[in-house]
């Protein structure tokens, strides 16, 4: 599911296309509504967007999204949300979200923790010896978990940079899908200079460069991410 038409799938898409997976894009971004059940559906992927996970007047297809998230888990279809869908997640599973103590804007480290070092998904990246660099942009985060759920991921920033709630449903602060083409849509939005310049002291041009040399990085390892999400998901 897509909230806006730059913030896509992309990365993650390319990578599940390419493995076979068979991609049904929907929401406002796609220009496709929502079903109204998974019946039809093996998996699901929320991305991010503008809005905050409740802010139904803003967005009113958000109601919509948290009935199809409760679904999932209730079903225990497989589900990766990203940064909004991560915090879609969170809520709909009795979670809390509010804002971040200290935004992240562009290429940050992120760490997996014990409980990541043995997640079935999350386990895939800990046999990797350099620092974990993913692309964030958020201002909000989970502040509390829901119940049934396990940190898996954290940040200097951000405690909650990946969990885990029941078997198999994963949220997500940072951005795999992200690469500079993202950078530079997100930058080019109305008021992000002024928050790149408040959080991260960088011009957009700037930003989107320090993200370009990070690409084929970022592509390499999140795919890995991608690929095992996928096979998760088919064992399901």
């Amino acid at each position: 599911m897509e909230h806006q038409e730059n913030c896509r799938v992309h990365m993650l898409g390319k990578a599940l296309r390419s493995a076979g997976a068979e991609l049904k894009t929907v929401g406002p971004g796609a220009g496709r509504e929502l079903p109204e059940t998974l019946a039809e559906c093996d998996a699901l992927i929320v991305m991010g967007g503008t809005p905050g996970p409740s802010e139904f007047d803003k967005a009113p297809w958000l109601k919509q999204t948290h009935k199809l998230v409760k679904e999932a888990l209730e079903k225990n279809i497989p589900y990766l949300g990203v940064c909004l869908g991560g915090q879609i997640l969170a809520e709909a599973a009795g979670g809390k979200v509010n804002e971040a103590k200290t935004p992240e804007i562009g290429i940050h480290e992120v760490r997996v923790n014990s409980a990541g070092a043995n997640d079935p998904l999350i386990s895939v990246l800990n046999t990797r010896k350099e620092p974990l660099e993913a692309m964030q942009w958020h201002f909000l985060e989970v502040t509390e978990l829901p119940p049934n759920a396990v940190t898996l991921m954290e940040s200097d920033n951000c405690e909650v940079e990946a969990f885990r709630v029941g078997e198999s449903a994963w949220g997500l602060q940072f951005h795999p899908e992200a690469n500079s083409e993202s950078a530079a849509a997100w930058a080019a939005e109305p008021g992000a200079d002024e928050d790149l310049k408040q959080h991260t002291r960088k011009t957009p041009e700037q930003l989107v460069q320090e993200v370009t040399e990070k690409d084929a990085e970022l592509e390499e390892r999140w795919n890995t991410l991608a690929l095992k999400w996928l096979e998760i998901a088919k064992q399901n």
